[in-house]
C-alpha cells in the first residue's frame, strides 16, 4: 500500500518522504539538496506527509 501511495505523490513530495523518513537523511541536508531553507523543507515535509496520509486512507477505503 505504501509503495502504491508513494507512486501517486508528486516526485518532489516522494523524494522528500523517502529521503527524510526512509533514508534518514537530516532535514538540513534535504533542504540543501532542494536548495530550500530548512523552514521550507519542514513545511514541505509536513505537507507531503499530509498528502501521503490522504492517499493511503483513500486506497484503504477503496479496498474495504
Amino acid at each position: 500500500v505504501l509503495q502504491i501511495a508513494l507512486g501517486k505523490l508528486r516526485a518532489e513530495d516522494r523524494e522528500m518522504i523517502e529521503s527524510v523518513y526512509f533514508e534518514d537523511i537530516p532535514l538540513k541536508e534535504v533542504a540543501e539538496t532542494f536548495e530550500w531553507s530548512v523552514m521550507k523543507a519542514k513545511v514541505r515535509a509536513h505537507r507531503a506527509r499530509k498528502k501521503l496520509r490522504i492517499v493511503i486512507e483513500d486506497i484503504l477505503n477503496k479496498r474495504c
